[in-house]
């Protein structure tokens, strides 16, 4: 169960013409997403795109303040123009259609369904109906969420906060199976 998804530039219309919010400053919304955002306890962002987000809005003679959220409230506020900026996935649910995305790709991520050695391996999607399955609270997987929801019976899901957390709670076995990013992973292990 492998898919690739791309990460883009995604912004409001707000970014590429005159606005209002142009005298003040661009909200930048990022999400805690390691190794590309990482956002503490305390709201600080760190990260490996900080320095590229700082570069183009530098470049673009933009003020800018850049805010953590979790993803839902992100997401939301992507699709309402509450936030201006974003450097994410291309398709998610919650803002699909409402946001512009870079014609072109800065990444490409894997979603990844991790299992320990003793649990069977799924090749397919529908082979999940039934088992139990930690995910990160807010996150949609680009809509493999709602379609995993749909199987009969549903996947038993456990939320968490965070990829550390996530892989704590397989390694005990409170689960079946993860279903994460394996960018995220890699960098958590």
């Amino acid at each position: 169960m492998l898919h690739s998804y791309k990460i883009a530039l995604l912004g409001c219309l707000y970014l590429f013409g005159a606005c209002s919010w142009a005298e003040d400053e661009v909200k930048v919304g990022v999400l805690d997403f390691p190794p590309f955002y990482e956002v503490t306890p305390h709201q600080a962002v760190g990260g490996v795109m900080m320095p590229e987000i700082a570069k183009l809005m530098a470049e673009a003679g933009l003020r800018y303040r850049v805010e953590g959220y979790p993803p839902k409230r992100l997401y939301r506020l992507l699709a309402s123009g509450g936030a201006h900026f974003f450097i994410g996935l291309q398709h998610a649910p919650e803002y699909d259609g409402q946001v512009y995305v870079s014609p072109s790709p800065l990444n490409v991520i894997r979603l990844q369904l991790y299992r320990l050695p003793t649990t069977p391996a799924q090749p397919q999607v529908q082979a999940l109906a039934g088992k139990s399955l930690i995910v990160i609270r807010g996150y949609s997987y680009a809509g493999t969420l709602l379609k995993l929801q749909g199987l009969e019976p549903a996947p038993m899901v456990r939320e968490t906060k965070d990829h550390r957390q996530a892989l704590m709670m397989l390694r005990a076995g409170r689960a079946d199976y993860l279903l994460d990013y394996s960018l995220a992973v890699n960098y958590t292990l």
